[in-house]
């Protein structure tokens, strides 16, 4: 009788000794590296004139397309806004879009930014490639014009939230 219970306290010990052991290999990985933001390019809607309220919007891709008594001017530049991110190979990114803003023009007078939820990669995405792993994320937008804008430039500042996972 004294051999069984000799050999149930022998496997006892060596199961405990594996999680122990698988304990200290799950706490030795290094920390995920944080994921570095650069802005590449801004959101740019280009010129145009209005004979009366409209929208004026450009998509991930790059295209615009307006509404109303909008009448686009060429030869400006239209971009979406361009993101890249960098970090480890395999972070799935989610993000979350701010909300609605205000821009101001240099002669007075607001426009109100839409950010386009439809983004390139869509959300969420996983960082892929070399190490560290890059991936430049595109988003558009849409402003609304009011009838009685003033002319000028206008700018503005939008928030995205990215949870790295």
């Amino acid at each position: 009788m004294k051999m069984a219970e000799h050999i149930n306290i022998g496997k006892t010990v060596f199961v405990s000794g594996l999680l122990l052991l698988f304990c200290f290999s799950a706490y030795a990985q290094k920390p995920p590296r944080p994921v570095t933001i650069t802005p590449v390019a801004t959101l740019s809607f280009g010129a145009f004139y209005q004979s009366g309220a409209g929208t004026v919007s450009v998509d991930y891709v790059g295209t615009r397309t307006w509404t109303g008594g909008i009448i686009p001017l060429g030869s400006h530049i239209i971009s979406p806004a361009v993101v890249r991110l960098t970090g480890n190979p395999g972070t799935r990114i989610t993000l979350t879009l701010g909300p609605d803003i205000t821009m101001n023009g240099d002669g007075g007078g607001t426009l109100t930014l839409h950010l386009d939820p439809a983004t390139d990669p869509v959300s969420p995405f996983v960082l892929t490639g070399g190490n560290p792993a890059t991936v430049d994320l595109h988003i558009g937008g849409t402003i609304d014009v009011p009838a009685a804008r003033p002319r000028g430039l206008y700018s503005g500042t939008f928030t995205i939230i990215f949870n790295q996972d």
